[in-house]
C-alpha cells in the first residue's frame, strides 16, 4: 500500500500529465486546422499545405508513443493513477485525430 505522500506525488503527476496531454492534442489540433484538417466544426480550414500530408500519421505515432513511453515509465515507477490517466487519454485522442478528414484522403 502506497504511503499517503506517495499518493499524493502520484496525483500530482496525475494531474501534470493529463493538461500536458490536452496541451499536446490542442496543439494538434490547432496546428493541424490551418490547412490539413478539413473536419466541419473547424470552419475554412485555410490554404491547403502540401508539406502535411504525413501530419496526421505522425501525430497519431507519436501519440502512440508518447502514450506507452509514459505509461511505461509511470508503471516503473509504481504511479498507477499517472499510467491510467496515460492509457485513458492518448490513446483515444490518436484515434479520434487518425479519424479527421484531411486533404490528401
Amino acid at each position: 500500500m502506497p504511503t499517503p505522500a506517495y499518493r499524493r506525488l502520484d496525483v500530482a503527476l496525475a494531474v501534470t500529465a493529463l493538461l500536458a496531454d490536452l496541451w499536446f492534442i490542442s496543439l494538434v489540433v490547432v496546428f493541424g486546422s490551418d490547412g490539413i484538417f478539413t473536419e466541419g466544426w473547424m470552419g475554412y480550414p485555410g490554404m491547403m499545405d502540401p508539406a502535411g500530408q504525413t501530419f496526421q500519421a505522425d501525430v497519431v505515432n507519436a501519440l502512440r508513443t508518447t502514450a506507452w513511453w509514459t505509461f511505461g515509465t509511470a508503471v516503473l515507477c509504481r504511479c498507477w493513477i499517472t499510467a491510467g490517466v496515460q492509457l485513458c487519454v492518448l490513446p483515444p485522442a490518436a484515434w479520434w485525430i487518425g479519424s479527421f478528414d484531411t486533404y490528401y484522403h
